[in-house]
């Protein structure tokens, strides 16, 4: 039989240890041609701050789009190579902690596939390298398009490889 305040007390611990790494954040990812350029940017967040809680750099990213939030709910607002989510979208604590990780420095395209964004906050899973939009070469359509050393990577939120 589980002792259960010892269960208790070990999980409260590790869902206090996840919460704590949570934080609110807003980051643009340059590309890695090293023009200076942003790839994509991101923000989230906590159910009690605002984006005057950011530092200056992140208020600055996201000077007039208004939040349409919802009650004890994180934010997630993003910017991709061709699109984003415009006022952001409310997520739940399991997404905000997949986005903090996905999001912590060193980034790696294999850490922010773990965030589940159409476009992988423009970076290419063969490389590993971020791109901003001129340098992914975007179809006309704006639905793929390909790195500079050639790898192809579909931008549409609505593909799958399924399709």
């Amino acid at each position: 039989m589980v002792d259960l305040e010892n269960f208790l007390r070990q999980n409260r611990i590790v869902l206090m240890s996840i919460y704590d790494s949570l934080r609110s954040f807003s980051v643009s990812i340059r590309c890695s041609t090293g023009d200076g350029e942003i790839a994509s940017q991101v923000a989230l967040l906590s159910p009690d701050e605002t984006f005057a809680d950011l530092h200056r750099d992140g208020q600055a990213a996201w000077e007039g789009v208004e939040l349409r939030r919802r009650p004890g709910m994180w934010h997630f607002l993003y910017r991709g190579i061709v699109a984003g989510n415009a006022s952001g979208d409310p997520v739940d604590l399991a997404r905000a902690v997949r986005i903090t990780k996905a999001f912590t420095l060193p980034y790696s395209s294999l850490r922010i596939r773990q965030a589940d964004l159409y476009d992988d906050a423009g970076f290419c899973g063969s490389c590993g390298n971020a791109y901003c939009f001129d340098h992914w070469n975007v179809s006309r359509s704006g639905a793929s398009g390909s790195c500079p050393q050639g790898h192809w990577k579909s931008l549409d939120p609505n593909w799958s490889p399924d399709d």
